[in-house]
């Protein structure tokens, strides 16, 4: 009898809690300050969009998804663009 491998899965899935996440804010009034979203949204609907490199596609997506989030801050949604580094 072989052992199935276990699931593996894409992200955290409903109803899973999502641990902190520091990160350091480069815009706005928080410019160089550290923030955590998912400490900030405290249980609110959180949209997260991570952004590995910056090309024409991925910059226009990523402003999409953030007017998006504008759009329903007033019903909860908390949102924000996260860019990933080296580190």
């Amino acid at each position: 009898i072989v052992a199935a491998d276990p699931a593996v899965f894409s992200g955290p899935q409903a109803g899973e809690r999502l641990p902190p996440l520091p990160v350091l804010a480069m815009y706005g009034a928080r410019d160089g300050t550290r923030l955590d979203p998912v400490e900030l949204a405290s249980g609110k609907p959180l949209l997260l969009v991570f952004v590995h490199n910056r090309t024409r596609p991925s910059t226009d997506l990523a402003r999409v998804l953030m007017h998006f989030g504008a759009i329903y801050a007033d019903q909860g949604l908390v949102s924000a663009q996260i860019a990933l580094d080296a580190d």
